[in-house]
């Protein structure tokens, strides 16, 4: 049922050919869904409210470059606070017989566009890419959706640029912190230890009510 409702949802939006553009994987092992990945994926989209998480990581170990979306904080702070006073102006608009907003106004619409990435799981996706050394400054994370769509635009036209990044990716996959488990063991280890010494905690845990951020280096 879900895919069909997905398949209307893109017809409707996009024209009746859209819907053959859909193509739904049934689940694999997870060598044949990495093998898989790397073959059928050309770009991987993230969406921008929530990121992608392993399957992002996925993507990236296959070489399939990742386009995210990153706001700066200060924009969507104060866009916050528009946005907010915007939805109680149509609210108050809106005739009490009809609970649809005014179709096709330019304001709103454009309102709708915009999607905050201030919280952890909308920013997963721009720290996977810093982490495998591409962000900002290779056009794979942008802080609107109109560039996003540049990228994706990018992405399909730009071929000597997007082969480059694919080669760096894939070159970058056993050296990167992304994939380096060894280090990320080292350094969660080093984390317990000074969580441990800063917080003077006992055998069972008790002794500190609050600990302070933790943060470790490679050289801790």
């Amino acid at each position: 049922e879900m895919e069909r409702n997905l398949r209307r949802w893109v017809r409707r939006e996009f024209g009746d050919y859209a819907g053959d553009c859909l193509v739904f994987a049934d689940v694999a092992e997870r060598s044949e869904h990495l093998r898989r990945l790397g073959i059928i994926a050309d770009v991987f989209l993230d969406t921008p409210a929530y990121n992608a998480h392993t399957l992002g990581c996925d993507a990236l170990y296959m070489g399939v470059p990742m386009i995210s979306l990153l706001r700066p904080l200060e924009e969507t702070d104060s866009r916050d606070t528009a946005d907010s006073k915007l939805e109680l102006e149509f609210a108050a608009d809106v005739d009490s017989s009809n609970n649809a907003r005014p179709p096709g106004d330019a304001q709103h619409e454009e309102s709708s566009r915009f999607i905050a990435t201030e919280k952890l799981a909308s920013r997963v996706g721009a720290s996977l890419l810093a982490a495998i050394g591409l962000g900002l400054e290779d056009d794979l994370v942008h802080p609107d959706m109109d560039r996003y769509e540049d990228g994706m635009v990018r992405c399909a036209l730009d071929e000597d640029w997007f082969a480059d990044v694919r080669r760096r990716l894939v070159s970058s996959r056993d050296s990167s912190p992304l994939f380096d488990t060894e280090r990320w063991v080292r350094n969660l280890e080093a984390a317990f230890r000074a969580m441990a010494e800063v917080g003077g905690l006992d055998s069972d845990g008790s002794g500190v009510d609050e600990l302070p951020d933790i943060w470790v280096s490679d050289h801790d």
